[in-house]
């Protein structure tokens, strides 16, 4: 209450800190040798101090309005509510001081005195809709947060300004919602999450949303990204004599492909059509090939070649690694793996064209996280019982995800020195930090070793397609492939070197990427 209430809010000395001396101002220094409670600093870090950063909404006392609580009982005394805003911005705060569990309604405010004619006993009140200046309109929802627990709520306009809004609470229980958004339902699916939600809180309603707006693109998202997609793009990556004409797995996969393009194409109105892109996954698939044919008698390239073997299909007379002491059975997982990167790759990489990138539309990754790629794809990694699916639900996630990010990885990198580069910018990067396994352990940030050697090989394969989609020669593909798989194990060995830290790494690779040379 003391950050949400008019006026300017004090904190005592050590009350963050949790401590349990009380000393005054006058005070020069504490008296008692006291640890930090770094449970209290955690707590006032995620419900105090984001709530500090909106002083400007609390701290005016123009469009401040306390309410009563309505029971079945009448009004309960211990619970207040009041509201304020500051424009658009608007807050209502409910604090419950009592140590019992209460629902009820805020509906009206409490009396308070105005003064238009000169007559101090003029009392007047108001509604909580009119408070907040919200629209009573069957068309128009409101949807708002909860600032403590992060969940989302949808009203409609007429019943926030008739009814007001119900809550319930427990004991010395604090909800205070924030974020208040103003929709107008044009096609239906709002009032249909409505009647679905039938006033419970959820955890994303824009996801939500999606879910029911998208519900037929993401239909044929889930019939294109199905397991029987997974062992076609094995089969096609396979190149024998007989699909030099015609490759039945490859034919199965584009009709897949293309019955989601036409729907998302249709849906965004994206500036390609499905042609283009199926002969950009007969080209990927193309180049894909190539590198699994690659051949090379240089002891150089023995370790590459092991690593290209491990990651793409091979034939039967192919299924001899490079390198005698290769582990057939991590050689299997990796080709899962790999199948898992590159089927959602291929589905959604083509979408992110010049022409779309050009006119302010949406990339591939928009479109993916808006599709909820994530969820179509999870579901299809954990429920499919084919070998290269059945994972637990915490690595599909992460597989997920990286498919989404890596997406967003524009270009590829295909030196050396643009892999150090990539790298780097991820450990940088804020949104890349679960991506990474980043956890903070005595003040020192650290990343998940098997996370970044994944990523990096992940980057690195999609680096050598982009090679192979670019490069006719076969000496010279060669010899930049395993240029970028060189710096790949460089890079990994960097990562143990560096203890796994995080700004010991980000040192390391400033130091491997080459700078530009001054004039």
């Amino acid at each position: 209450m003391l950050a949400t209430m008019p006026g300017l809010p004090m904190f005592g000395h050590g009350q963050v800190e949790g401590l349990s001396e009380k000393y005054g101002m006058e005070y020069s220094k504490a008296y008692w040798d006291e640890p930090i409670d770094s449970g209290m600093v955690a707590e006032h870090e995620r419900r105090i101090f984001p709530l500090l950063r909106r002083r400007y909404i609390f701290s005016g006392s123009r469009d401040f309005r306390l309410y009563d609580f309505w029971t079945d009982q009448g009004v309960d005394e211990n619970v207040f509510a009041y509201s304020n805003r500051c424009g658009d911005q608007r807050a209502l705060v409910v604090f419950h001081n009592r140590y019992a569990e209460i629902s009820g309604w805020v509906r009206t405010t409490a009396a308070w005195a105005v003064d238009p004619s000169g007559n101090p006993g003029w009392l007047e009140q108001s509604t909580l809709g009119h408070s907040l200046d919200l629209k009573s309109d069957n068309h128009i929802y409101y949807r708002f947060r909860e600032h403590v627990s992060g969940q989302q709520f949808l009203r409609t306009g007429r019943e926030m300004v008739e009814q007001g809004l119900f809550v319930r609470l427990e004991g010395y229980q604090c909800q205070v919602f924030i974020d208040f958004e103003e929709i107008r339902d044009h096609d239906g699916t709002w009032g249909r999450i409505y009647q679905e939600l039938a006033g419970a809180p959820c955890a994303d309603l824009d996801r939500l949303w999606r879910r029911r707006h998208y519900a037929e693109l993401m239909e044929s998202m889930d019939h294109a990204l199905a397991a029987e997609s997974l062992l076609d793009l094995e089969k096609s990556l396979i190149l024998t004599e007989e699909k030099i004409k015609s490759d039945k797995h490859l034919i199965d996969i584009e009709h897949r492909f293309g019955y989601f393009w036409k729907n998302i194409v249709g849906e965004f109105s994206l500036y390609i059509d499905s042609d283009q892109l199926t002969a950009g996954l007969r080209k990927d698939i193309s180049a894909l090939q190539r590198l699994g044919c690659l051949r090379s008698r240089q002891r150089a390239h023995r370790e590459t070649l092991n690593w290209l073997q491990q990651h793409l299909p091979v034939t039967d007379s192919q299924k001899k690694p490079a390198d005698k002491k290769a582990k057939k059975t991590s050689g299997s997982d990796k080709r899962h793996e790999t199948l898992r990167l590159l089927l959602p790759w291929l589905l959604w990489h083509r979408l992110d064209t010049f022409e779309n990138a050009s006119t302010g539309e949406m990339d591939a990754e928009d479109l993916a996280r808006r599709c909820l790629f994530d969820e179509v794809w999870v579901k299809t990694l954990i429920g499919d019982p084919a070998p290269y699916c059945n994972l637990a639900e915490e690595r599909a996630r992460l597989e997920a995800e990286r498919v989404v990010r890596l997406l967003a990885q524009r270009p590829l990198p295909t030196t050396a020195a643009q892999l150090t580069q990539v790298m780097a910018d991820l450990l940088n990067d804020f949104n890349a930090r679960s991506l990474l396994g980043y956890n903070i352990y005595q003040n020192i940030e650290w990343f998940d070793q098997e996370r970044f050697s994944d990523l990096v090989d992940c980057i690195c394969l999609l680096g050598a397609l982009a090679l192979s989609l670019g490069e006719e020669k076969k000496q010279a593909l060669m010899e930049g492939i395993a240029a970028l798989h060189n710096q790949a194990c460089c890079i990994n060995s960097a990562a143990a070197a560096a203890g796994f830290q995080v700004q010991p790494m980000v040192r390391r690779l400033r130091e491997m990427t080459p700078q530009p040379r001054a004039d």
